[in-house]
C-alpha cells in the first residue's frame, strides 16, 4: 500500500495572502535591481550575467510566436513554453514575473511556502530566471506535482504529468518515468534501496555503452550526441562511451557546478550567473550526502523513494554524453524540500559549511593537477528593457 504522509509538506494547502505576497515582494525587488544593473550593462558595479541565457532563447521563441514569426523546428522542440508564456506576453516584464509567480504558486499549493525558500535561496540559479520565458522553471513544477504523487503512489497521475511534460522538455519523460518503476518497487516490496541504486547505475552504464546505436533511432539522442562532438572537450572525448566515461559524466554532473565553474567573464566582471550556479551546486551535494545517508540509514519509505529517485535522475542524466548537472536543479530541490522538513537548523547550516569546504577542497585539487577550468564566458551584453520593446 503507498504510504499517506500527514504533514503540510505532502499535503495540498489553500494558498494565503502572506505566501503570495512574499513572492511579489522578493520577486519585485529582483526585478528592480535586475533592470537597474542591466540598464548600465552591470558596468557601474562590475558584475554581468544577470540573465540566464536559455531565458533570452525562451523570450524569442515567446515573441516569434506572438509576431507569427518562428522557426518551426525550435518551437517545436518544447511548445509549452512559448504557448504559456505568450499569455502574458502584452504585460512585458511584468506579465513574465507574473506567469512565474503563478509556477510558484502551484509549487506552494503542494508543499509550502518552503518550496519558495528551497527554489531561490538555496537554488538562486531560478532566482534568475524569474523575468523572462522559463523552461526550467516550468520543468520544476513538473517535478514538484510529479514526486508529489510518485509518494501518495498515484502512478497514473506520474504517467501522464511526464507524457504532458514532453511539450515542455522533450525528455522529461525519459527522467520521469523510470521513477515510476522506483516508485513501484520501493511501495510494493521490501527491495532494499541500495540494490536499486546499483542497478540503476549498471543500467545507466549499459545505454550509454550503447549510445551510438540509439542515437539512429531516438531524436533526443542523436541532437545530444551531435552537440556532444561539436562542443565538448578533448578530453571527455578521449573518455570514450565505456564504463569510465560514463562514471566521469556522473560524477561531473554532480560536482562541476560546485567544483569548477569560472567566476568572471572575458572582460574581468564578476559573473552574478556563476555565483548564483555555485550556491546551487553547493546545496546538489548536501542533497547528495543527506541521500546517501537515506539509503543506508533510513527506514521511512518516503526518505528512501525520494533518495533512490535523485540516484536515479543522476544516472538517467549522465546518459547524455554532454555534461549538464542543471538537469539534477530540479530533482535536488524537491529532494531538498523533502529532507529538510525533519533536519534541524543548525543541521543544515553544519552540512552546508562541510560541503563548501570539500568544494574548496576539490577546486584546489583540480587546480594542483593543473586540469584547466572552463575558458572566461563572452560577455552578456543585453538591456533588459530594450529587449522587451
Amino acid at each position: 500500500m503507498a504510504t499517506h504522509l500527514n504533514d503540510k509538506t505532502h499535503n495540498k494547502s489553500p494558498i494565503t495572502l502572506s505566501e503570495v505576497s512574499f513572492i511579489s515582494f522578493l520577486s519585485i525587488v529582483f526585478l528592480f535591481v535586475l533592470c537597474q544593473m542591466q540598464s548600465n550593462h552591470g558596468s557601474l558595479i562590475g558584475f554581468s550575467y544577470w540573465l540566464v541565457p536559455d531565458s533570452i532563447t525562451n523570450f524569442m521563441l515567446t515573441q516569434g510566436l506572438v509576431n507569427g514569426e518562428f522557426s518551426l523546428s525550435s518551437f517545436l522542440a518544447s511548445p509549452g513554453v512559448p504557448l504559456f508564456f505568450s499569455f502574458f506576453y502584452i504585460f512585458g516584464l511584468v506579465g513574465f514575473l507574473v506567469a512565474n509567480i503563478i509556477l510558484l504558486l502551484i509549487n506552494i499549493r503542494y508543499y509550502g511556502l518552503q518550496s519558495v525558500y528551497v527554489s531561490l535561496l538555496l537554488y538562486p540559479v531560478y532566482l534568475q530566471l524569474l523575468v523572462l520565458p522559463s523552461k526550467d522553471m516550468m520543468v520544476l513544477v513538473v517535478y514538484f506535482v510529479a514526486l508529489y504523487y510518485l509518494v501518495k503512489g498515484d502512478w497514473k497521475k506520474v504517467i501522464i504529468i511526464a507524457i504532458v511534460a514532453f511539450f515542455i522538455r522533450d525528455a522529461a519523460p525519459a527522467l520521469l518515468l523510470p521513477l515510476v518503476a522506483a516508485g513501484v518497487i520501493i511501495h510494493k516490496t521490501n527491495f532494499r534501496p541500495f540494490w536499486i541504486v546499483i542497478i540503476s547505475f549498471i543500467l545507466g552504464m549499459v545505454v550509454f555503452s550503447s549510445i551510438g546505436a540509439l542515437a539512429g533511432s531516438l531524436f533526443v539522442v542523436s541532437r545530444n550526441l551531435s552537440s556532444f562532438q561539436a562542443m565538448s572537450s578533448e578530453s571527455l572525448h578521449g573518455l570514450g562511451f565505456g564504463p569510465l566515461g560514463y562514471l566521469a559524466r556522473v560524477f561531473f554532473n554532480l560536482t562541476n557546478s560546485a567544483f569548477r565553474l569560472t567566476f568572471v567573464d572575458d572582460r574581468g566582471f564578476i559573473s552574478i550567473g556563476s555565483l548564483f550556479q555555485y550556491i546551487s551546486g553547493i546545496s546538489v551535494l548536501v542533497c547528495f550526502f543527506i541521500a546517501v545517508r537515506h539509503i543506508f540509514k533510513s527506514k521511512e519509505k518516503t526518505d528512501q523513494l525520494i533518495s533512490v529517485c535523485y540516484f536515479v535522475t543522476l544516472f538517467i542524466i549522465s546518459i547524455n554524453p554532454l555534461v549538464q548537472g542543471r538537469y539534477l536543479f530540479p530533482m535536488s530541490i524537491v529532494a531538498s524540500v523533502f529532507f529538510f522538513r525533519k533536519m534541524r537548523f543548525r543541521s543544515v547550516i553544519g552540512l552546508y559549511v562541510l560541503v563548501f569546504l570539500i568544494c574548496l577542497l576539490g577546486r584546489f585539487c583540480y587546480l594542483y593537477m593543473n586540469i584547466p577550468f572552463p575558458p572566461p564566458m563572452e560577455f552578456l551584453n543585453v538591456d533588459l528593457m530594450n529587449l522587451i520593446h
